[in-house]
């Protein structure tokens, strides 16, 4: 247990080292940091782990990156990159996936993590994430609800979009709402598909030809 907290903490000293050197934070800082982490990561080894414990150190990572943000963005133009700009959002992408493999059936920490992964735009891992949580809970209507909406929002994919709701109607077969979710689908791609015509001055010569009385 000792050696694996004593890795982590190692594998952080890149990320402390470019928060000092780029004046982020402070030496005081830094060690008030690693002593919180060291004592999460502690907490975490323990036999009997609640989910509140790994939410206490999503919100502890999280107000530090914010804080990160603010004290660069301070910087302006002066304002360089390194390796603390990904090590914070690796880090709660680390912490958020090994709470879901520990409570797996827990469907907020799922949409937690959801909102997390479009926040942070990580589409790759919000895909793993719905293939994941589909697994766990394929009885779940909401979640291929979610699955389709994004395929169609990230891919614009209407027909992976349509399987998944054909697939979710097919394990959630007494759920009206996945229905009503379905038939919502459709009038979104259907308005897509208008406003690009309309963009395209597709449909022009149809308007034109239905004020034009000499065109029937």
């Amino acid at each position: 247990m000792a050696d694996t907290v004593q890795y982590l903490m190692e594998a952080m000293i890149p990320e402390l080292d470019d928060l000092h050197n780029r004046a982020l934070f402070s030496k005081r800082e830094l060690k008030q940091i690693v002593k919180k982490r060291t004592d999460f990561e502690y907490f975490l080894k323990r036999r009997t782990v609640l989910l509140p414990d790994y939410l206490r150190y999503i919100e502890y990572e999280t107000q530090i990156e914010k804080l990160r943000k603010l004290r660069k963005k301070a910087q302006g133009e002066d304002a360089v990159h390194g390796e603390a700009d990904t090590a914070g959002i690796k880090r709660l992408h680390f912490i958020y996936t090994r709470a879901l493999r520990k409570f797996k059936g827990d469907l907020r920490l799922w949409s937690k993590y959801f909102q997390f992964c479009k926040k942070e735009k990580a589409p790759r891992a919000l895909d793993k994430a719905i293939t994941q949580a589909l697994q766990f809970h394929p009885t779940v209507p909401g979640l291929w609800a979610y699955a389709a909406s994004w395929e169609l929002s990230k891919r614009n994919d209407m027909d992976a979009a349509r399987a998944l709701m054909m697939r979710g109607l097919r394990n959630c077969k007494d759920s009206e709402i996945l229905w009503l979710d379905y038939f919502k689908l459709e009038l979104v791609y259907a308005s897509q598909l208008k406003q690009r015509r309309e963009v395209l001055g597709l449909d022009e010569g149809k308007e034109s030809n239905a004020e034009d009385p000499t065109s029937q």
